[in-house]
Formats: C-alpha cells, sequence, structure tokens
C-alpha cells in the first residue's frame, strides 16, 4: 500500500494563513513567489535531464 503523503507543518501552518488571515496583497506576493519558485524549479530539471 501506498504511503500517504504529508506537507511539512510550516506550509499547512501558511495554508491556513492564507485561507483566514492574510491581507490580499500578502496573498499576491505569496503567489508570486511560488510561481518563482516553481518555474526555476522546472527550469532546473529541464536543463538537469539533457546532461
Amino acid at each position: 500500500m501506498e504511503e500517504e503523503k504529508q506537507l511539512p507543518k510550516s506550509a499547512i501552518k501558511t495554508i491556513r494563513y492564507i485561507k483566514y488571515q492574510a491581507p490580499e496583497w500578502k496573498i499576491t506576493l505569496l503567489e508570486k513567489e511560488l510561481h518563482k519558485a516553481i518555474d526555476q524549479r522546472k527550469r532546473r530539471n529541464l536543463s538537469d535531464s539533457r546532461i
């Protein structure tokens, strides 16, 4: 049976903060940073596979 994956506690706390407390400008900033991090990871993974 496959083991269920869990998010780190810090990620769960961040998600709760976004859901219930974060002002709109912080949500926008977090969204931009997440997109940047995901794009960087995709680019790194693409470059690694070409080696």
